[in-house]
């Protein structure tokens, strides 16, 4: 079904328009050696490596998308890029990264009297399923079943979808090649990551509308004979090397602008969760279906973007057939 790939492209043609984005936050950055570091170096010089791997490392970045005006949207989001480089071509699927997560994303607007509202309905997909975006736990951050990350059971490596550029030291602005498409000729891969669902707020209406990121992520480098190809979504012991980052963009409707809290928000919390029994499949072949702010936010980007000549956006978002 069409909604089920509308909450992706959202980021999607969103990142691709950042061009005009500014970073909002200094880039947090850590890197895995099997030789010396350079001195003061976001660096970890460690011989206990496997033979076949060079190195591997982590780069975060936090990016803003600002209104033009009231009437638009202003737009957050955190990405990450993991790579790790082997000793030759040879060795490139002996290693592979499995992301976690917890904490959620949310919906927030002031009423008139001066209260708070929160509603949890945002979703995406986990596991096969469109579930709400709520993990009070740490759990595998995958949308199928193999937690391995960009794997896809239908193409022929489980790598299929890693990735490779010509210019492997900058912090990617788009993506590159699949691996699965063409193979590097250098031995590196990347990962290239965010929240499929930016925070933004829209500032039009009587209030403020804002869509809240509380979640924090690890990302981890294993061996891939150590990821089985199914998870119940648990953490997978031996890791080789992680590395904790944060999306955290929570909307302050004093002050009008968005936080970076540390921690988990209290509205992520497990007494928190809503009434999940809409979303039971095959109790109520008329129940409406799920909330998908994907969806309605996609719709309004289009919009504002065709009255505001953000033409970056439009054209992106066209060509995957969704205006």
């Amino acid at each position: 079904m069409k909604y089920k790939i509308i909450s992706a492209l959202c980021f999607t043609a969103l990142f691709t328009a950042s061009s005009q984005s500014k970073p909002v936050s200094g880039e947090e950055k850590k890197i895995f050696r099997d030789s010396p570091c350079i001195p003061k170096a976001s660096c970890v010089s460690d011989t206990r490596l496997p033979e076949a791997l060079k190195e591997f490392g982590f780069r975060v970045k936090n990016w803003q998308l600002p209104a033009v005006d009231r009437n638009d949207f202003e737009i957050v989001n955190s990405s990450v890029y993991a790579w790790y480089e082997t000793a030759d071509l040879a060795h490139l699927e002996d290693f592979a990264f499995v992301q976690y997560m917890r904490g959620c994303v949310y919906s927030s607007k002031k009423n008139k009297d001066g209260a708070i509202v929160i509603q949890h309905n945002v979703m995406h997909q986990s596991f096969g399923k469109h579930k709400l975006f709520l993990h009070p736990d740490w759990i595998v951050d995958s949308p199928l079943s193999d937690p391995l990350f960009g794997s896809d059971p239908k193409r022929v490596t489980r790598h299929y979808f890693m990735e490779w550029n010509k210019a492997p030291e900058q912090f990617p602005r788009s993506h590159g090649t699949y691996y699965g498409d063409v193979a590097p000729t250098t031995p590196r891969l990347f990962m290239f990551n965010s929240p499929t669902t930016p925070a933004y707020v829209s500032r039009g209406g009587a209030t403020d509308v804002a869509i809240n990121h509380s979640l924090e992520y690890r990302t981890c480098l294993y061996r891939t004979k150590d990821i089985s190809n199914t998870s119940d979504g648990s953490i997978i012991p031996g890791a080789l090397g992680c590395f904790e980052w944060k999306s955290s963009h929570v909307y302050d409707h004093t002050l009008r602008r968005f936080t970076s809290p540390d921690g988990i928000m209290n509205a992520c919390r497990p007494e928190q969760l809503p009434d999940l029994s809409i979303l039971n499949e095959g109790k109520n072949k008329h129940s409406p279906p799920p909330p998908l702010w994907g969806f309605c936010f996609i719709r309004k980007v289009i919009l504002s973007c065709m009255l505001k000549n953000r033409f970056e956006i439009c054209q992106y978002v066209q060509s995957w057939g969704v205006a």
